[in-house]
């Protein structure tokens, strides 16, 4: 088992949390083509819950005025690939194993209760965003867990057969690595 996976499963710093939020602001927000919001050194200010209000917001906005949402979810997906391979090095992950346990621990800081098999299987069966989102913000926003994914795992598509933002119990989805991806 990869050493600093184990430790952040028993302890993730304040400040690595704290740096990981204020990253995830500015990534959606770049994918957006806005600024982030101004964020203080509060754990407050660097809520999931404002993160998810945030997020809505830019996607209701999205809409609203017409933008063109493929080429956003391309933009959120190719940033949270960026962060998601980041993720990778800074925990060394090699192994496929590693990285669905550093992708399981970077779910539930998210609020995200996520099981992951080897074949990619995803079933979420508690989401805190859930309870902000509409059914298209969750569809749009979903972009950022391909990217993570694809970043973490390895190259590749995230397709959803049920989300709990359009009345189902729980999100069932399936992460299909690409042909040569690396494992």
């Amino acid at each position: 088992m990869n050493v600093r996976v184990l430790a952040a499963s028993l302890w993730l710093p304040r400040p690595l949390r704290k740096k990981n939020m204020g990253a995830l602001f500015r990534l959606t927000a770049r994918a957006f083509g806005e600024d982030p919001p101004a964020v203080g050194s509060s754990v407050r200010d660097l809520s999931l819950q404002r993160y998810a209000i945030f997020t809505r917001k830019l996607v209701e906005k999205a809409i609203a005025t017409g933008s063109d949402l493929a080429a956003i979810r391309t933009e959120l997906r190719r940033e949270a690939f960026s962060f998601g391979e980041s993720v990778g090095r800074r925990f060394r992950l090699r192994r496929r194993t590693d990285a669905l346990r550093a992708l399981k621990l970077a779910y539930k800081a998210m609020g995200i209760a996520l099981t992951v098999d080897g074949q990619g299987r995803i079933i979420v069966s508690r989401c805190f965003f859930s309870r902000f989102y509409a059914p298209e913000t969750c569809r749009v926003v979903a972009a950022l867990d391909e990217g993570l994914m694809a970043g973490m795992l390895g190259e590749g598509d995230l397709e959803f057969q049920e989300r709990i933002t359009d009345g189902q119990t729980r999100c069932r989805a399936v992460f299909r690595l690409r042909e040569g991806s690396r494992p």
